[in-house]
């Protein structure tokens, strides 16, 4: 078997594709937050502070989000009762939210020595966004609690949460 090597000056830049094979990614940001056990008891959407912002280069472009949050979700009630909660993960640009995932959740039956029921999950999410901006966007994690089944509960992001944002051309 013959091994065949490339020199060095057979390799051209990148910059040398042509016009509309790929894309580019123009910039890319990571921000990490450690969470304090922060409990969030509302069925609508809470910001949380795992939130990174960005300038998009041209108005065309792409951003990319990449986010995580680790949740405990508790739910609460009478010895007795059937349960099922669930933490849900939205991620917002400014004001508007553009896309959620379910994260951490479960489903069990309380007793009256044991009267609450819990799950741990890492909630984590990629979309894609088309701001058509070139104003500075922020983009920011938010949780809200879920109770489908029992009688009350609560979702506490807590641990290393972290955002991820590429601009792509």
């Amino acid at each position: 078997m013959a091994i065949t090597r490339l020199n060095n000056n057979s390799i051209s830049a990148v910059s040398a594709l042509p016009s509309g094979v790929g894309g580019k990614v123009l910039q890319h940001q990571y921000a990490s937050f450690s969470i304090g056990n922060t409990s969030i008891t509302s069925t609508s959407n809470v910001a949380t502070v795992i939130l990174d912002k960005i300038t998009p280069s041209s108005s065309s472009s792409k951003i990319i989000i990449q986010a995580q949050c680790p949740m405990f979700v508790q739910a609460t009630g009478s010895g007795g009762n059937d349960w099922f909660a669930r933490g849900t993960m939205a991620i917002y640009r400014d004001t508007t939210n553009i896309g959620e995932v379910y994260g951490g959740g479960g489903s069990g039956k309380m007793t009256g020595a044991y009267n609450y029921a819990h799950s741990t999950d890492l909630a984590t999410m990629s979309i894609e966004d088309a701001p058509s901006s070139t104003n500075e966007i922020t983009y920011t994690v938010y949780l809200r609690y879920q109770r489908l089944q029992g009688s009350g509960g609560e979702v506490n992001p807590q641990g290393l949460g972290t955002i991820s944002l590429m601009e792509i051309a």
